[in-house]
């Protein structure tokens, strides 16, 4: 493992711990003004945005969808279980 991969996993680390700490920001902001899932994701984006311009434009998609799998794993924690769905059939 070189150097670039540490500093590529660092990286990567970084904008994970800044992207949960503005989804916690624009939540705690959400109990007082109330605000759809949309208007979340946006202020979250909003912040990166204006807090981390470069990284936001060389890591726009990722970071879209970091939030989110991040908002959806918040919101189906079983899903980190393993738990096994099972899916109905209508009996065709």
């Amino acid at each position: 493992m070189g150097t670039d991969d540490l500093d590529k996993r660092l990286n990567y680390s970084m904008m994970t711990s800044a992207i949960l700490k503005y989804i916690k920001d624009v939540e705690n902001k959400a109990l007082y003004v109330h605000m759809s899932g949309m208007q979340k994701k946006d202020a979250v984006i909003s912040l990166i945005e204006n807090n981390m311009p470069t990284v936001y434009q060389d890591h726009s998609i990722f970071i879209d969808v970091m939030i989110d799998a991040l908002i959806y794993v918040s919101n189906t924690p079983s899903i980190l279980k393993g738990d096994k769905q099972i899916f109905m059939c209508c009996g065709c």
